[in-house]
């Protein structure tokens, strides 16, 4: 609800509303962006519709975090190379 009065106001106001809107921003970031969009178009999001939002993000997320260790591993893998072309015992 205090993100939603947040929303409601326009976005935070003051150091208080910043630090709750930040966090539960964070922590919610699904519903952060469906209260937005609500309260822009002046219309609900039926249960349903959020439902498959949520599979969708979290399809998106699975989808980053594998994008995202494939680069640590390429870039682990480069660093090894370097340093044993620079000298360094395997």
């Amino acid at each position: 609800m205090w993100l939603e009065r947040i929303i409601a106001r326009g976005g935070p106001k003051d150091w208080g509303d910043g630090m709750a809107y930040g966090s539960l921003s964070r922590e919610y970031p699904l519903e952060t962006e469906i209260l937005r969009q609500e309260m822009r178009e002046g219309r609900r999001t039926s249960v349903k519709e959020f439902k498959g939002r949520q599979v969708e993000r979290k399809k998106r997320e699975r989808v980053e975090a594998q994008e995202y260790r494939e680069r640590l591993r390429r870039s682990d893998e480069a660093q090894r190379q370097q340093w044993l072309e620079a000298g360094g015992l395997p």
